[in-house]
């Protein structure tokens, strides 16, 4: 797998910005599965903050704004399949050339597929367009493409082994996606709650919680903002409508992942210490906010 190491010091740059727990744990990674998680990290990281670091109330007054962010998305996806096949190829006016250049020598490599690729990019567009996320199942299809694409390749990833050049599982990425939708959304969930008050901050389209929820909690977005720091207890029911539906998910989706999804030592304990991270900020959110 020799290749030039520019691609893959790029994708480093970029994982490396927000220091995740996704890129915390990688570092235990041999070499062939780190430069997969680099390289597929660093493309999902590429577009979610291509969309997230446009200040979403200017797209109102600049019409522009949608239009040009839509081309960007549909360049980000095309190039991403392009890699998924193998297929990419770095022309001048290429995005980012270097990350799809190191996603076309390991996701390329895989069995992985387009699917995570177009889910991701589609809730991107969802951003763009501003789609309304009434209910739970609005929320749900949102996440589809936000927290169960992206962990359903951090899933593959693990449970993948690195053979004559190629990147192979026992299972499709179906497979994972299923198992591992549950906790995903779970630990989307507590970003959610852990990340609350600088969201609703910087945009209220950055907050995506279901309208039914709020009303539930007896607020709206106008009211969320107004009182998230001024008065922080009126928030609380909402802080725990989020917890209980977090713990709903974990609660169900803990032992298919863990039982099902065979996956070598190393990997089942960086998985393991991926959990443990989100169910202790979970456990800890349920004391607090009880």
């Amino acid at each position: 797998m020799a290749m030039d190491a520019k691609p893959f010091d790029r994708c480093f740059q970029i994982a490396a910005q927000n220091q995740s727990p996704l890129f915390q744990v990688s570092r235990l990674f041999p070499q062939a599965k780190r430069r997969l998680f680099l390289a597929a990290y660093a493309a999902m990281r590429l577009v979610d903050d291509l969309v997230d670091e446009h200040d979403q109330d200017s797209w109102s007054q600049d019409p522009n704004m949608a239009a040009l962010l839509h081309g960007r998305v549909e360049r980000w996806q095309a190039q991403a399949c392009d890699a998924a096949k193998g297929e990419f190829q770095a022309s001048a006016d290429a995005y980012e050339p270097l990350v799809f250049t190191a996603l076309n020598h390991t996701v390329g490599r895989s069995n992985l597929g387009e699917w995570p690729w177009r889910a991701l990019a589609d809730a991107m567009r969802a951003d763009i367009e501003k789609r309304p996320l009434r209910t739970w199942e609005d929320f749900l299809t949102y996440s589809e493409g936000a927290t169960v694409a992206p962990a359903a390749v951090f899933a593959y990833i693990l449970a993948c082994r690195f053979r004559d050049g190629r990147y192979t599982t026992p299972e499709s990425i179906d497979f994972y996606r299923e198992k591992v939708r549950d906790m995903a959304i779970f630990c989307y969930l507590i970003h959610i709650l852990r990340d609350l008050a600088r969201d609703v901050a910087r945009s209220p389209q950055l907050v995506t919680i279901p309208e039914e929820m709020l009303r539930d909690a007896g607020l709206d977005k106008v009211l969320l903002a107004q009182w998230i720091h001024s008065e922080p207890q009126r928030i609380a029911p909402l802080r725990r409508l989020l917890l209980d539906q977090a713990k709903a998910c974990r609660d169900r989706g803990m032992d298919p992942l863990m039982r099902d999804v065979s996956l070598p030592f190393l990997e089942r304990q960086i998985l393991k210490k991926l959990v443990h991270h989100y169910t202790s900020h979970c456990d800890e959110m349920l004391v607090h906010f009880a």
